[in-house]
């Protein structure tokens, strides 16, 4: 290499040095300048490469064509007289070749042409491209593409501490000992956290307007490998120059985004490989430079965004304050719902998708990010990978993690590749009790739930689109797709919906209490939804039928039943009751008049029985409930009573209670039931189920959890040669031992006759 760079050197001096010389400059760079040299007929760089002494390289090129071109000429004629460093050079692949003459050494594919899909940041994007597969068949295929020669503010999280976010690395966190410097510095290094933040997300933003959904070419620029752990090979990603296709024009979009000042342009070595478009790349990082835009002025517009999307599943009880928040939130979700309700259309922007009809969308004009669900439409439930495929070729990450093999994962793939992250309308109708916001969406001005149903991606809601305007259009669209076979109707069993319409309720009642005995004994998901002593609840079991309550429940509150009259209702009657907590209205079932007051109305004993609480209410909070409601679903709550556990009865039953709220607070379940119980009262008519279940959660067995806390005790009736003898014993054992609960004056009484012979003791 020395004796080349000598070479070369001697050359450049015999035909330049002392002479008259052109110089036509072509480019720049951070740092350097780039020209063509000639001297009379004798240009320089074309000699260089004729003799093999030096290298053409696409991004410093003469932007004249033929001038470019004569280069490419000279070099392959010294590769093929195989000259000085091209002494041991080998034909390279014409495929590999189309992407300039030296060999990038990454991918086979240097120019691809799509549609851009998703914009994962300022600097990365997927883009969808159609791609023969070994059959010759056309299929698509979601490409990760990175802009090259660029570098963006990247988005942290503002609750992060600055010692994880800072790219200078300095520990700026809380210390007792800190010095009025080192105050200084976390303050200003928290500023520079909000103004990277605020770009990031400005950028982004760019992006998206820019290209999502358009089609874009990408040209192959460089590969950089990544990782230097010795147990895993090195990850090589590669970078791109991106260009945005307008009918005949193509625009740079990494040139676009420098020039508003949104990224920075990377520095690099001379011999290192870079962006097609790199001097215009520097020319319009200059020009922001002296504009002050963006990320080179001092000025920045923070954006403050106000989150109304609701708290993960268990964070009220995972978190101190939990409950406040929950109600906080809510309060807020009903200001926001007041507003939406009066505007027929509010333009947002799909954030996330989580299911075909849920989505979490931002709402620029009130600066809010809320969770929205389609009405009218019951999609099925996305379904998460357990097959291990990451190592399959042409799998982007998303189908990674929901492979469309599913029909819920189909629908979800349908949703995504026409609303994510594009502008959409949207009309509020109600908000839940949960502040998710429920209505119609908008795209082009057509229900996109409409679109699913068509599709075949969704099914239609009767008793909720039954008071569409338009309900017939979406009726004759559903049985279109249906006839059609189309999406979920392509496996759908039509035999057994028949069958299930056919048989009246009281039927399948009588028929799953008969067969109760004979359920299979596997595990199944349930969440509690009401605990009356340490070892009695309700619960429901998660399924289909419960992903709909919801919408159920909104039916009812449309129904207006404050307007209703007063209704008195007899015993084992389906009313709608008001909840006294909420003051909305539920399914009950009459359990007993419990008094007569004055004006001679009865209180009433009822159970909800999609919940299975109970309460007295007065007969002003009930209310007489269509037939329809209480044949569109049965009852889904569910009475439960733990195996093997009995509670403890006066005081110490309030901390059994908490114990067991405690344990089961927002978390899934699951129950194995061991037999059953008809627990209606002698001489009366009718089936009352109580199941004899072992709750589990996470293979923790939660009676052995109550039990061993000395919340409970083993219940007597537990037969020796059952399995969980031993071990409840020995927790209890263990639970006396340390005194907790029930046991923290040693022992503790059994039954009613005992504690009265310990009172005696006591005197």
């Amino acid at each position: 290499v020395e004796q080349l760079t000598r070479e070369s050197k001697f050359i450049a001096e015999y035909f330049l040095l002392h002479r008259d010389v052109t110089i036509t400059i072509d480019g720049v760079d951070k740092l350097n300048i780039f020209g063509t040299v000639t001297c009379g007929d004798i240009n320089i760089a074309r000699t260089l490469l004729e003799l093999g002494l030096v290298v053409f390289v696409d991004w410093s090129a003469p932007k004249d064509p033929s001038t470019s071109d004569s280069y490419r000429k000279a070099e392959k004629h010294a590769q093929e007289k195989r000259r000085k460093i091209w002494v041991d050079h080998a034909p390279v692949p014409k495929q590999v070749q189309s992407g300039g003459s030296h060999d990038k050494g990454a991918t086979k594919e240097t120019n691809i042409t799509g549609t851009v899909v998703e914009v994962v940041n300022s600097m990365t994007i997927t883009v969808r491209v159609s791609k023969a597969d070994s059959n010759n068949a056309q299929k698509t295929v979601d490409r990760i593409i990175t802009l090259s020669s660029i570098r963006a503010p990247r988005i942290v999280k503002q609750d992060e501490e600055v010692k994880y976010s800072h790219p200078t690395g300095r520990l700026t966190g809380e210390d007792k000992e800190k010095t009025e410097q080192d105050a200084k510095k976390k303050e200003e290094d928290d500023e520079e956290i909000k103004r990277e933040f605020a770009i990031a997300q400005e950028a982004k933003e760019f992006m998206r307007n820019a290209l999502i959904g358009k089609k874009v070419k990408c040209i192959f620029d460089y590969p950089r490998s990544f990782g230097n752990n010795k147990n895993q090979p090195p990850q090589v990603r590669l970078y791109w120059s991106v260009y945005l296709v307008e009918g005949s024009t193509e625009k740079n979009i990494a040139v676009e985004l420098v020039r508003q000042g949104l990224a920075r342009v990377v520095s690099h070595p001379e011999d290192e490989l870079r962006a097609t478009d790199y001097q215009d790349l520097v020319v319009s990082e200059k020009n922001a430079e002296s504009a002050h835009k963006g990320i080179h002025s001092a000025v920045y517009r923070q954006q403050n965004v106000i989150n109304l999307t609701p708290l993960p599943r268990g964070a009220d009880a995972s978190s101190g304050g939990g409950e406040t928040k929950s109600s906080n939130l809510i309060a807020k979700c009903k200001q926001f719902f007041t507003f939406f309700q009066n505007k027929p259309r509010i333009d947002a922007i799909v954030d996330y998708v989580f299911a075909a009809s849920r989505f979490k969308l931002s709402i620029p004009s009130q600066g809010c990010v809320i969770m929205f669900t389609l009405q009218g439409c019951i999609v099925d439930k996305p379904i998460k990978a357990t097959e291990d495929i990451a190592a399959k070729p042409d799998i982007s990450p998303f189908d990674k993690q929901f492979p469309p093999t599913s029909h819920g994962n189909k629908a979800l793939h349908f949703t995504r590749d026409h609303v994510y992250q594009r502008k959409v309308q949207i009309s509020v109708a109600s908000l839940d009790n949960f502040g998710n916001f429920l209505g119609h969406m908008y795209i082009n001005n057509k229900e996109f739930a409409l679109t699913l149903i068509e599709q075949g991606h969704a099914k239609l809601h009767y008793k909720i689109a039954k008071k569409f305007q338009n309900f017939e259009i979406y009726k004759t669209a559903e049985e279109k797709a249906r006839k059609q076979l189309k999406g979920l109707w392509e496996t759908f069993d039509f035999e057994a919906e028949k069958q299930a319409m056919l048989a009246p309720v009281e039927r399948q009642v009588v028929s799953e209490a008969s067969a109760s005995k004979g359920k299979s004994k596997d595990p199944f998901p349930i969440i509690v939804t009401d605990i009356r002593s340490g070892n009695t609840f309700s619960y429901q079991i998660q399924n289909e039928e419960t992903s709909a309550l919801n919408e159920l429940s909104i039916s009812l509150q449309n129904e207006n039943f404050a307007r209703h009259p007063h209704h008195a209702p007899k015993k084992g009657e389906i009313i709608a009751a008001q909840y006294t907590m909420d003051d909305l209205w539920y399914r009950a079932e009459v359990l007993s008049l419990v008094s007569q007051g004055k004006d001679l109305a009865f209180d009433y004993e009822v159970k909800y029985i999609d919940y299975g609480n109970r309460e007295v209410l007065p007969h002003s909070r009930i209310r007489q409930l269509d037939q329809e409601f209480v044949d569109l679903m049965k009852p889904q709550a569910y009475d439960g009573k733990l195996v093997g556990v009995k509670t403890p009865e006066e005081d110490d039953a309030k901390d059994a209670i908490e114990g067991f709220k405690e344990l089961v607070s927002g978390r899934t379940l699951y129950a194995l039931e061991i037999s059953t119980d008809n627990t209606a009262p002698k001489g009366t008519k009718g089936i009352q189920l109580t199941h004899n279940v072992i709750l589990t959660d996470k293979d923790k067995d939660l009676g052995l959890e109550l039990i061993a806390n000395g919340y409970t005790r083993v219940d007597k009736r537990l037969k020796r040669e059952d399995p969980l003898y031993a071990l409840y014993h020995e927790a209890e054992e263990y639970a006396r031992r340390e005194r907790f609960g029930i046991w923290q004056y040693g022992h503790n009484p059994d039954s009613e006759e005992e504690r009265e012979v310990e009172r005696q003791l006591l005197r």
